[in-house]
């Protein structure tokens, strides 16, 4: 239908809200929507206060790949008694971002960017048992701490006992075998 009378508004609306889209033939204009099946109306009023509306349905898809969020994991390395561990290798073990670091003087360590909350942590360090977890993080900002323990643990005093204990027993053998030989 034409109007001899110019364009006063174009009102779109949708189940989600509406838009004045101007006055204009050729318009644009942004319109809230919904995943699913959406319906539209376009109406049209004139100057003279004639209006005329259109109905169109549609759907939306949207999803596709999304980008996981960023989150930032810090925390502590120490040994049992509470001592931190320097030097000691963090890694992400991620196939996204695989990412690794390594733990400062005083223990502490920080992954900057780290992609996702479900990880994937293996931290390790010569002389101490490696240890892996794998955790759900709730939050962007993340603390985490490990506690490393030593691969060997010797009984105080125990090693200095059995070298005193073997020296001993070595001297009494070639003692033993100098006075069988005489």
């Amino acid at each position: 239908m034409k109007s001899p009378e110019p364009l006063r508004s174009i009102i779109i609306s949708s189940n989600e809200g509406s838009a004045d889209c101007g006055n204009q033939s050729s318009f644009g204009c942004n319109i809230p929507v919904a995943n699913g099946l959406n319906r539209i109306i376009v109406t049209a009023t004139d100057l003279a206060g004639n209006r005329v509306s259109r109905t169109r349905d549609f759907t939306i898809y949207s999803g596709g790949p999304t980008q996981a969020p960023r989150i930032t994991i810090s925390g502590n390395i120490t040994t049992t008694d509470g001592h931190p561990i320097a030097g000691t290798t963090v890694q992400l073990e991620s196939e996204t971002l695989p990412v690794t670091v390594e733990s400062e003087t005083d223990g502490s360590y920080r992954i900057n960017n780290a992609y996702g909350y479900h990880q994937k942590i293996h931290v390790e360090k010569n002389g101490y048992t490696n240890v892996t977890k794998e955790i759900t993080f709730n939050q962007n900002l993340n603390t985490l701490d490990f506690t490393l323990e030593p691969t060997t643990q010797p009984a105080s005093g125990f090693t200095a006992v059995l070298c005193l204990i073997a020296i001993i027993g070595s001297v009494l053998v070639v003692i033993s075998r100098k006075e069988r030989i005489r």
